[in-house]
C-alpha cells in the first residue's frame, strides 16, 4: 500500500477500525468510501458489532480480509464470513480464483456506489491465495461510476406538491439519505416555500437548521414537546430519506396519519 500511495492506519481492535471507517465515509457524505482489513476468524468475529453499524446506519464500507483455506473453510467451527456475514452485507463474496480480482472487486464497489449505500462489503481472500500474484495482463479493472436514482413519476410528483399544499397542517420528516444527497438547500427552500416545519431523524441531525423557526429539532427515543405536539396535529407527514425503520430510536407516527415517503430503497 505504501508502493500505491496509499496511507495505512493500524488499530488494536477491529471493531474500531471497521469504526473508524464508517467515520471516513460518513464525514464525506458518501463520496468516499471507507476500508478495513483484518485476519480471518476471530478478527472478523471482532469487526462484526462495527459491521452490523454500517449496514443498519446505511454507510459504504469494504472489508478486506483474509480467510480459511478453501478445504477447511465449511469445516466447523471455522467461522465462514460468506455465510455468516450475509444478513449484514449488500455483498458478501471471495477471491478463490486470483484472475477473477477485478471482477470481484468491480462487482463490490458497484454494490458499494449504487443504490441504498447502507451496506458493508466483505471480499474474502483464502489463505493459499494470498501469496499467489496476479499478472499485470489480468489487471484490467475498470472504475465504477456511481448511477444517479432517477426521478420520482412525474404523475406521483404532482400528487405530493398537491396534497402538501392543501394539508392544514403538513410537516417534514428528514433523514439521512438528504444528507447523502446533499440536498439541504432543496429541504430548506421547501419548507420556506411552504411553511411546513421540519424535524429529521438521529442519523439525519444537522440536515436542518435547528436555530430556524421551522425547526421541531431531532426526533429519537426522546423528543422535545414541541415535536410531539406538531406531530399529533399534523394531518399529513412528509418522510424524505428515511426509512422508517421501526426501532427504540425511532419517533413513532401517531395512527391515523397520512404518510409519503421519498427514498431510493424500493424496500
Amino acid at each position: 500500500m505504501a508502493k500505491e500511495g496509499i496511507r495505512h492506519i493500524t488499530f488494536r481492535n477491529e471493531r474500531v477500525a471497521v469504526e473508524a471507517s464508517i467515520g471516513y465515509a460518513r464525514t464525506s457524505f458518501g463520496k468516499h468510501i471507507g476500508v478495513s482489513s483484518m485476519q480471518d476468524g476471530s478478527g472478523l468475529e471482532v469487526a462484526f458489532a462495527g459491521l452490523r453499524e454500517a449496514y443498519s446506519d446505511s454507510v459504504p464500507v469494504l472489508l478486506l480480509s483474509s480467510g480459511d483455506p478453501a478445504s477447511r473453510v465449511t469445516t466447523n467451527p471455522n467461522f465462514n464470513p460468506v455465510v455468516e456475514l450475509r444478513g449484514v452485507t449488500k455483498m458478501v463474496d471471495s477471491i478463490i480464483q486470483p484472475e477473477r480480482t477485478c471482477e470481484i472487486m468491480r462487482r463490490a464497489f458497484t454494490a458499494l456506489k449504487m443504490g441504498r449505500p447502507r451496506p458493508a462489503v466483505l471480499v474474502e481472500i483464502p489463505w493459499e491465495r494470498k501469496e499467489v500474484g496476479l499478472d499485470d495482463a489480468l489487471f484490467n479493472y475498470k472504475l465504477v461510476k456511481a448511477a444517479k436514482a432517477g426521478a420520482g413519476d412525474p404523475a406521483d410528483v404532482k400528487e405530493v406538491a398537491k396534497a402538501l399544499i392543501q394539508a392544514k397542517n403538513p410537516i417534514i420528516r428528514a433523514g439521512q439519505g438528504v444528507l447523502y444527497a446533499m440536498g439541504w438547500d432543496e429541504l430548506r427552500e421547501l419548507a420556506e416555500l411552504l411553511e411546513i416545519p421540519v424535524m429529521t431523524t438521529l442519523n439525519g441531525k444537522s440536515v436542518f437548521p435547528e436555530n430556524h423557526r421551522l425547526s421541531l429539532g431531532a426526533g429519537g427515543r426522546t423528543q422535545n414537546q414541541a415535536l410531539v405536539n406538531f406531530l399529533k396535529k399534523a394531518d399529513l407527514i412528509l418522510m424524505i430519506g428515511e426509512s422508517y425503520t421501526i426501532c427504540h430510536f425511532m419517533t413513532p407516527i401517531p395512527s391515523g396519519k397520512t404518510v409519503m415517503q421519498i427514498t431510493i430503497d424500493p424496500l
